[in-house]
């Protein structure tokens, strides 16, 4: 059985170690400063020039840089004025500066061809200045035009994304309305001549930052225009569902199985061959009973289960019965072993005395067997309910004093996200990614997930950390889950 290669990541964001805690939250670094506004380009700005994002369709990209370039030298004549390129800007201005203003658009048949999808939008807050110059489109193409322009805009730091925010920096530049130090001038000469000087790595982040710094100037017009226009491209087109191809796993269930029942088996036979006495044995019963529950979990989390949200909900339940047998295997405190028993009866017993006189129980409960339970080591009327972790602990500090943190940070957080269900495994779990960009790449219902990533590499690697576990307290215990070893050439399993 061969685990796939890790991909490997880029690195573009803060590591934990940078994050500051504050209470109980990690606050990420860019957060620690002092009033700041968090923007969206695409849910802010970007459907304010969608004029811009249609011309970045037209090919070459010098074509129409060239008109953004003549557009942008505009603005000398307008210094004295508040004209700006954004629709909800040039809806205030008069006819004469509006086509004074776009004349190298409006002068050139092919920019107009390009912008008739403009028209589509009956809220656009220009839309009589462009409806003198543009043709009704036909809608179908038009609408797709449109889906692409936004598809190719909507990263922020996209080459078209970055083409328009220079646009409107360089023309508030030309007008006036942006200043800078002396010893910018540099920088300001970099942006005014892009994309053709200048170390592009320094000064496309220089024209995201300054677009991004000047994205309040211009009022609430520009976010009710935004909330409007993604309104209406969900009002009038459909979504697209994404089509998911289930992960390709070449683990071998079968063999796997038949391995399973023979250390299963091994296991048991050898807590009958180290069982010195009948009499109650907290290290005995503890150390097998949570390895054989971990085995039952390791068969478990694999096919069908093993890429459903079953799966993670299984493998969370596999690494805590872990953590807790290596804290007590580590510790191999007499008294820490009683306190976990003696914790689980009283479980029992509060579960059985809340069960006890509901009219109708649940079909899970057989609450004979519950009793029973309660009552096994010691009579339920001497037993104590503990309301608290039977360590006095968590299984975090556990995983830390029993020196397997790294196995806590791989295996417990995300999977513990299904147990509780947290957002994050809702949103993977039952929603898809709509691909229509008008749609802003909003999230749909899509039918139950069968096709996650496969658990079974982890819980038999988990399986076998276990028997590990046993064989320490108790050794002789030498049978474990074969595994081939990976492309890195690491063996699957270790952790």
């Amino acid at each position: 059985m061969k685990k796939p290669k890790k991909k490997k990541m880029q690195r573009t964001h803060s590591s934990l170690e940078q994050h500051k805690r504050q209470g109980k939250t990690l606050t990420a670094p860019i957060m620690g400063l002092q009033n700041i506004h968090l923007q969206s380009w695409p849910n802010e700005r970007l459907p304010d020039v969608l004029w811009a994002a249609l011309l970045t369709q037209m090919e070459p990209r010098e074509r129409y840089l060239a008109v953004f370039r003549a557009i942008s030298d505009s603005a000398l004549k307008y210094r004295d004025k508040d004209a700006f390129i954004t629709h909800s800007e040039l809806a205030n201005v008069s006819s004469e500066d509006f086509d004074a203003l776009m004349a190298p658009v409006l002068s050139d048949a092919d920019c107009k061809r390009t912008l008739a999808p403009l028209l589509l939008l009956e809220r656009l807050p220009d839309r009589a200045h462009w409806a003198k110059h543009l043709q009704q489109p036909e809608d179908r193409e038009a609408w797709s035009q449109l889906a692409q322009a936004i598809l190719e805009t909507f990263p922020h730091q996209s080459e078209a994304a970055t083409d328009i925010r220079w646009l409107k920096v360089r023309f508030l530049v030309v007008q006036g309305r942006m200043h800078f130090l002396e010893e910018m001038r540099e920088k300001v000469e970099e942006l005014l001549d892009f994309p053709n000087r200048g170390d592009m790595r320094s000064v496309r982040p220089f024209i995201r930052s300054m677009e991004a710094s000047v994205g309040a100037m211009f009022g609430d017009s520009v976010s009710r225009w935004c909330d409007q226009f993604w309104s209406e491209c969900l009002s009038k087109t459909q979504c697209a569902a994404v089509h998911e191809r289930a992960p390709e796993s070449d683990f071998d269930y079968a063999e796997a199985a038949k391995q399973w029942a023979l250390i299963y088996q091994q296991c048991a036979q050898h807590f009958m061959d180290t069982i010195s006495s009948t009499a109650v044995d907290p290290r005995h019963d503890g150390t097998f009973g949570l390895a054989l529950y971990g085995l039952t979990l390791v068969v478990s989390a694999q096919k069908p289960n093993g890429t459903r949200p079953a799966g993670r909900i299984l493998l969370r339940a596999l690494v805590e019965t872990y953590l807790n047998l290596a804290y007590l295997v580590g510790k191999d405190d007499e008294q820490l072993w009683l306190a976990y028993r003696k914790y689980g009866g009283g479980q029992a017993k509060l579960a059985f005395l809340k069960l006890v006189d509901v009219e109708q129980l649940p079909m899970y409960v057989n609450i004979e067997a519950l009793e029973a339970l309660a009552n096994e080591d010691l009579w339920q009327e001497y037993l104590d309910i503990g309301l608290g972790h039977w360590g006095n602990t968590d299984l975090r500090r556990m995983s830390e004093e029993a020196g397997v943190k790294g196995t806590y940070d791989k295996y417990y957080g995300w999977p513990s996200s299904y147990v509780h269900a947290q957002w994050g495994a809702v949103r993977s779990t039952v929603f898809s990614t709509c691909l229509n960009p008008l749609h802003r790449l909003h999230r749909v219902p899509r039918p139950p997930r069968l096709d996650f990533d496969d658990v079974s590499w982890d819980a038999v690697a988990l399986g076998n950390l276990l028997l590990d576990l046993v064989n320490k307290a108790y050794p002789g215990l030498t049978i474990r889950f074969h595994l081939a070893e990976s492309a890195e050439g690491k063996a699957v399993g270790k952790v």
